[in-house]
């Protein structure tokens, strides 16, 4: 963690790690389930007048979400010397994490079983390991929406 090749090394084994764990416990909750059935019927219109109710309460379900991602974002970004670019916030990019690992999930139950599994994938920049495609996704988009600050925040 001293310099930014090795602070590179840990952000990507946190992610690589993480995400495995992450893709495995969405794909096995029964309430991560629920929400999205509840979700296509809220998106449905099929409960007429309730739907406006029942909107907002999922709404108020992903503000939540959102907020403790963008906390773990802002957290990440610290810990590893970084700070996001400048138009970005941590907020967008729980956005595009909850969008990755929510739709290669649904993906993998409708098309692919395979898909968010983790296999052996060589990076450039490291030697073959075990990864996932949201985990090589998030990282992507975690250092190409932050910059290295070289020091501590």
């Amino acid at each position: 963690m001293r310099t930014p090749e090795g602070r590179s090394q840990v952000l990507r084994e946190v992610t690589r790690q993480g995400l495995a764990r992450n893709v495995a416990a969405v794909e096995e909750s029964t309430g991560w389930q629920i929400y999205r059935a509840v979700l296509a019927i809220a998106q449905s219109d099929a409960l007429g007048e309730d739907t406006r109710a029942l909107r907002e309460g999922l709404g108020k379900i992903e503000e939540r979400f959102l907020d403790r991602m963008s906390e773990v974002f802002t957290q990440l970004a610290s810990a590893f010397h970084r700070v996001m670019v400048p138009g970005i916030t941590a907020r967008d990019l729980a956005v595009v994490a909850a969008a990755i690992v929510e739709g290669v999930v649904e993906h993998q139950r409708l098309v692919d079983p395979e898909i968010g599994r983790t296999r052996a994938i060589q990076l450039p920049c490291d030697a073959e390991q075990s990864w996932n495609l949201p985990a090589i996704a998030i990282y992507s988009q975690f250092v190409l929406l932050t910059t290295e600050t070289g020091q501590p925040d």
